[in-house]
């Protein structure tokens, strides 16, 4: 075998020849083996089992890496060239190509499709008169297209030709038709169609084997003015008779036939006409039918043979109505609404003084039926076949076991008269002791005479010495053993006279009751803001955000405040109107600038009119911001004037009023009306009113400033409030 050194392939000598891999024997100190003889050692060799896989060999389609670079079946000397076909018929045109061991998406193996860009067009396809090669034969439209059509040869131009002699193409060849038949293609007259309007003429024109003036029936009328020259009985003098047939030529079939049918209209729909309508026609129309005996065609449940009904009509109109039909009745002589099964008549109607029911036992006595109550006479009145069973006049009866003329009310019975060992007493406390006492003595029957028993008619009731009020309340147990309207220790554990649910403390008589102190704070209803939760009270911690106003203040810091806050009135001065809210319209406004302690959504703003104020003035409310910037306004409501009342609001105002921060309210009026130009301000010393603080809303105040919301110099009154969601 043949050695190379490695370093030969890199200087540019031959790369078929197999190199010796001195590399590999000297990091690993074993010689090269080429077991397959291939010419090529391991680890050069890829695969030294199998002599056609090396470096060297020509790369072929079996998956496996035979030149050894990595890579399967690439450039395989072996390998198939695929066509696209881009119309997926099968067929691929020349158009695009792929070298591949195995057919690539969208590709086949031919090649000779002609148009690949139509499924329809293919080798071996079906040929039609497209203007197309469907089947890719080089040809366009041959003969043998499957929509081709024949034509004949017309050599008078009449549009028909000549039977013989057809060919079959996509198009019509010279002086050929659509149409054969022609008989005569020398004359146009002559051809399928024509007009043999002269019946005179002998000439079969339209080559229909037959000409118009001809009279084959022999019934004096030539054949173009018969409409059916092959019957005698048919001709423009024909009579028209029921036969289907247009026997007068009149183009209409069986009109005015001679030997039409009477039909009668059967408005119900149940196989009988009646009189009231008829028709004389050769067939039956819609509705109609031959019989007219129906008595009754508006009823479809009376006709001859029709089922007799209770319904007061002749069902089988046989002139008689209900009869043979009805319900049977029972007679009722004495009214008690149960009849005498003896005693019966078959009408659809109940006869007078009949009943549905045949159960009376006895039909002379309107006491005796079975709705009747038994009673103790020796007679069945309730017709159960019974005698004085379960009277309702019955006595009750004791049993009386010891004799002693008392009974056992435990043990009893009812019954018309005493049954043996009974007696009408039940008020035996032993029935089995003659000597014992009786309810007369002891009318509970708990051991305790009459006398000396709380409650003689209770036997659970105490004697007098366990309980000396008779409040059923044992005297160790009594909060008082003498007045019967006392509590019961356990009722009221400290003896105050509250029971134990209305007690806030039962062991203390001083403690509050809870009518009081529905929570059992310490703290009355009058004075907790929430009576139902212990938790909730003046002085109570408040915990910040959580909704609750434990303490009872109105307030819940920080979350927002919800309901009023009312300015009070404190003096007039004269107004003024620079400042940012200089900006706001009409004749007057007012403003004062507040800082909530805790947020407001949504306010509605009041202003309160002093005196009176007519029904012409205009005006709005405002929220501004700090930079005097209107948030949003609400014009005053339509109102007749005033005296005394809060200015009228349209609605809320759509705004947020954070806590912390400082906003203008402000008030103005348009022209005319009594109020002229007020103005709000306020000293420099801050003020709280509820929630709200209040502090100098303007430099120009007046030397003399006035708390609050001050008037106009006519009647406006600092009063104002605020509404919060």
């Amino acid at each position: 075998m043949q050695v190379f050194v490695s370093l030969l392939l890199l200087s540019g000598c031959d790369p078929t020849t197999p190199p010796k891999d001195t590399q590999a024997e000297e990091e690993t100190g074993v010689v090269g083996v080429d077991s397959d003889g291939d010419g090529w050692e391991y680890p050069v060799d890829c695969d030294d089992e199998a002599p056609t896989t090396n470096p060297g060999a020509d790369e072929v389609c079996d998956d496996v890496d035979n030149d050894c670079d990595g890579l399967v079946d690439e450039d395989a000397v072996d390998a198939t060239t695929w066509y696209g076909d881009s119309d997926a018929d099968g067929y691929g045109g020349g158009q695009y190509t792929e070298v591949a061991c195995d057919v690539p998406a969208g590709f086949v193996a031919t090649s000779d499709d002609c148009n690949d860009l139509d499924a329809d067009t293919h080798p071996g396809a079906t040929e039609t008169c497209d203007g197309g090669d469907n089947d890719c034969d080089g040809v366009v439209d041959e003969d043998d297209a499957t929509d081709a059509g024949d034509w004949y040869y017309d050599a008078d131009g009449d549009g028909f030709g000549v039977d013989s002699g057809s060919v079959t193409a996509c198009d019509p060849p010279r002086d050929h038709a659509a149409h054969g038949g022609d008989c005569d293609d020398t004359d146009p007259a002559w051809h399928p169609g024509a007009s043999e309007s002269d019946c005179t003429d002998p000439n079969d024109y339209n080559c229909d084997g037959s000409v118009g003036y001809a009279d084959a029936d022999g019934d004096g009328h030539a054949a173009c003015e018969d409409c059916d020259d092959d019957d005698a009985d048919v001709s423009p003098d024909g009579e028209e008779i029921c036969d289907d047939v247009d026997n007068d030529c009149d183009g209409v079939i069986d009109d005015d036939a001679s030997d039409t049918t009477t039909w009668y209209a059967d408005a119900d729909g149940d196989g009988y006409g009646g009189l009231n309508l008829s028709v004389n026609q050769c067939e039956a129309p819609g509705g109609f039918v031959l019989d007219s005996s129906d008595c009754d065609d508006l009823d479809a449940t009376s006709h001859p043979g029709g089922a007799e009904a209770c319904d007061g009509a002749d069902n089988d109109c046989d002139g008689s109505v209900d009869e043979g039909v009805g319900t049977t009745w029972y007679a009722d002589a004495d009214g008690d609404g149960y009849g005498d099964a003896a005693s019966t008549q078959v009408a659809c109607e109940a006869p007078i003084a009949h009943v549905s029911n045949g159960d009376d036992c006895d039909d002379d006595s309107a006491s005796t039926s079975p709705a009747a109550y038994e009673i103790c006479d020796n007679a069945d009145n309730d017709c159960d076949g019974q005698t004085d069973e379960d009277a309702i006049n019955a006595g009750t009866f004791y049993a009386d076991a010891d004799g002693d003329g008392y009974g056992d009310a435990s043990t009893l019975t009812t019954a018309c008269s005493a049954p043996s060992g009974y007696t009408t007493d039940g008020s035996d406390c032993d029935d089995s002791d003659g000597s014992s006492t009786h309810t007369g003595q002891d009318g509970d029957c708990d051991g305790i005479l009459t006398s000396d028993d709380c409650d003689d008619a209770d036997a659970s009731s105490s004697a007098l010495s366990q309980d000396g009020d008779c409040d059923g309340i044992l005297t160790a147990d009594d909060c008082d053993d003498g007045d019967s309207a006392s509590n019961a220790i356990a009722d009221d554990g400290d003896c105050d006279g509250a029971l134990t649910a209305d007690d806030c403390d039962d062991t203390d008589p001083a403690s509050t009751l809870v009518v009081n102190d529905a929570d059992c704070d310490g703290y009355t209803t009058a004075n907790d803001c929430d009576d139902a939760n212990a938790s909730i009270h003046p002085g109570a911690t408040e915990l910040d955000g959580d909704g609750i106003d434990s303490d009872c203040d109105g307030l819940d810091y920080p979350s927002n405040f919800s309901g009023q806050i009312e300015m009070s009135a404190s003096g007039t001065v004269n107004g003024y109107q620079s400042g940012p809210w200089s900006t706001l319209n009409g004749g007057g406004r007012a403003v004062t600038r507040v800082i909530l302690s805790q947020g407001c959504n949504n306010p509605q703003l009041s202003l309160y009119q002093h005196a009176s104020a007519d029904s012409s003035i205009q005006g709005a409310y405002y929220v501004l911001d700090s930079g005097g910037s209107v948030l949003d306004e609400t014009s005053f409501a339509t109102y007749s004037g005033c005296n005394d009342c809060w200015l009228p609001h349209s609605g809320r105002l759509s705004v947020t009023m954070g806590a912390g921060a400082y906003y203008w309210i402000g008030f103005s009026n348009g022209s005319g009306g009594d109020m002229s130009g007020p103005s709000i301000y306020q000293d420099a010393t801050a003020r709280t009113v509820g929630i709200v603080t209040f502090d100098d809303p303007r430099a120009d105040k007046p030397s003399t400033p006035t708390i609050g919301l001050p008037s106009t110099t006519v009647n406006w009154q600092n009063r104002w409030r605020i509404d919060c969601e």
